[in-house]
């Protein structure tokens, strides 16, 4: 800034960028929670009560008399406070490959507890490996326990424990408590573990896998806090290929490097579902399949497919602007948005897990879309992204199927920072360029795979030779469109396994021409803040 010599090491420019991945930890003065509320005074209550009472039960309570009262009307406010206690881990019960933690709650307030593991020798301690644990319901103190799974023979390992409010939405991320962190480190013990599967197999109708990536944190338009996982019920997510296939399907900038990408197993009801369309790209014909229609989401809320995520999937323009007839709008709450969605195609949406392609190479589309559109692109599509409707999702503990839940997440998932994956493990090139061809999409993915492979991150499933749900929708009901199908779903198989691999040449070029320059529109649709801004299918994922 007032132009002395650089000071960073390798830099030809007098600029320096240090860039932090770190979490913000709970206090013992940390907020409880932004949200004051109005207390309604019970028997054996009065202001004087509310003046010196304090902590009870779970919650905070401030009187706010003769001063500006956060809750309205009212003098007295109370608001959540989700304590985590006596957070530890038992070393004698420590194995090969996991380690037992536990930690003390009050099940009034909290209903889940997010155990969290990371490893000692990183400096910014992020957790790479997290486990949702229930809470049972009750009156008084509980101890949470949980064994973690997944771990290094011999690992050192920091954890840390965030809790969640109870009977509030698992995806929005507000209702989480920042984490605490047990001052001691968590050991393994050092003998050679043998792989296995972390998830336990499910008894009861028949299911699938699907491995979900989605990212949560700051981006170009959210520059709040909230690095850690959101999970994604009313939310959006993708395959491998759906999240790493270009770095321009959510744009990166520094600011965003301590966003996180975390990757989740999510166990489906296999089923059969009729006059569904998202999922038959680019022809976007009816018909069965595995799969709802595709949702696009924001702000805890999943509506119609919107214009930009449908051009993502190429659907042909005269039908994109059929569905959605505003696109010409200035109105940008017109203009992102689609209503022409059928009602038994919604009703099936809003209960089953949805998925759209996201043909290959990746393009953002200005709307309208201009001639260009379509563009070139390369079948069959082997990049998905996901919707995860809060009305078929089964609760912490419930096997699908229960009470007619249609889907559920595995408790372990693992997270890496998005700025690790780029500058430690080499996810895209320098200065994120876009891809040239499929080639380098397929590279991107099986770099981003090896990087959570090495995290402990396993194959979805129970056992080692389950198949991801993409693959299985392919076999079953993906079509040749316009001629012969390429290899692409083969080559892009084997290379994320370490196979070598070969792409034959397709029609993968890069659209020339026409700028992409999407208006910056709901980048926070990945995240689940809540926001204003129009929803863009760049950051649906």
């Amino acid at each position: 800034r007032n132009m002395a010599p650089a000071t960073c090491s390798g830099c030809d420019s007098i600029f320096c960028r240090r860039v932090l991945f770190g979490i913000a930890l709970a206090t013992a003065t940390s907020s409880a929670s932004a949200y004051w509320h109005c207390h309604r005074m019970v028997n054996g209550q009065d202001d004087e009560w509310c003046k010196h009472v304090g902590f009870q039960n779970g919650f905070q309570y401030k009187s706010f008399i003769n001063k500006t009262s956060p809750c309205g009307q009212c003098d007295c406010c109370a608001r959540w406070v989700p304590r985590i206690d006596e957070l530890s881990c038992d070393d004698e019960a420590a194995t090969l490959d996991s380690i037992v933690a536990s930690c003390k709650v009050n099940p009034r307030a909290v209903d889940l507890v997010s155990f969290m593991v990371a490893e000692a020798n990183d400096t910014n301690h992020w957790p790479i490996l997290h486990y949702t644990a229930k809470v049972a319901a009750g009156d008084t103190p509980t101890t949470v326990r949980a064994r973690i799974p997944g771990l290094k023979p011999g690992g050192e390992y920091v954890l840390l424990a965030r809790s969640h409010r109870r009977n509030t939405a698992i995806g929005w991320r507000q209702m989480w408590f920042p984490p605490y962190k047990h001052n001691k480190t968590c050991n393994t013990s050092a003998a050679a573990a043998s792989r296995h599967a972390v998830v336990p197999a499910s008894s009861g109708p028949k299911t699938r896998w699907i491995e979900v990536y989605r990212r949560a944190g700051k981006t170009e338009w959210d520059h709040t806090e909230g690095s850690l996982p959101d999970f994604l019920d009313q939310h959006n997510g993708a395959n491998l290929y759906g999240q790493f296939a270009s770095p321009h399907i959510i744009p990166v900038n520094v600011w965003e490097a301590s966003s996180s990408i975390t990757r989740y197993c999510v166990e489906v009801l296999d089923t059969e579902l009729q006059n569904v369309t998202t999922v038959f790209s680019p022809e976007w014909r009816e018909g069965p399949s595995q799969y709802a229609d595709y949702l696009s989401c924001q702000g805890g809320r999943c509506y119609c497919m919107d214009p930009v995520d449908r051009t993502f999937s190429r659907q042909p323009w005269a039908e994109l602007h059929q569905r959605c007839p505003d696109v010409y709008s200035p109105n940008k709450a017109k203009k992102y948005h689609c209503s022409n969605c059928t009602g038994p195609s919604l009703k099936q949406s809003f209960k089953h897990v949805g998925m759209a392609p996201v043909l290959l190479p990746v393009h953002r589309f200005p709307l309208p879309p201009g001639k260009l559109y379509p563009g070139n692109y390369s079948l069959p599509a082997i990049a998905h992204w996901y919707s995860f409707p809060k009305g078929g999702m089964c609760q912490p503990g419930q096997k699908v199927g229960h009470n007619g839940c249609t889907w559920a997440m595995s408790p372990v998932s693992h997270s890496l920072s998005w700025g690790a994956l780029h500058w430690k493990y080499g996810v895209f090139d320098k200065y994120f360029p876009p891809p040239k061809n499929v080639s380098d999409s397929i590279r991107y993915a099986k770099t981003a795979k090896a990087a959570y492979e090495s995290i402990g991150a396993r194959e979805c499933g129970s056992a080692p030779g389950d198949r991801d749900a993409s693959e299985a929708h392919l076999q079953r009901y993906a079509k040749p469109v316009g001629g012969e199908r390429s290899d692409v779903a083969t080559a892009a198989a084997t290379s994320v396994r370490g196979e070598r691999s070969h792409v034959a040449p397709t029609a993968a070029t890069s659209v020339r021409g026409e700028r992409s320059d999407v208006a910056p529109t709901a980048a926070t649709l990945h995240n689940g803040e809540r926001s204003d801004v129009a929803p863009t299918a760049a950051t649906s994922v």
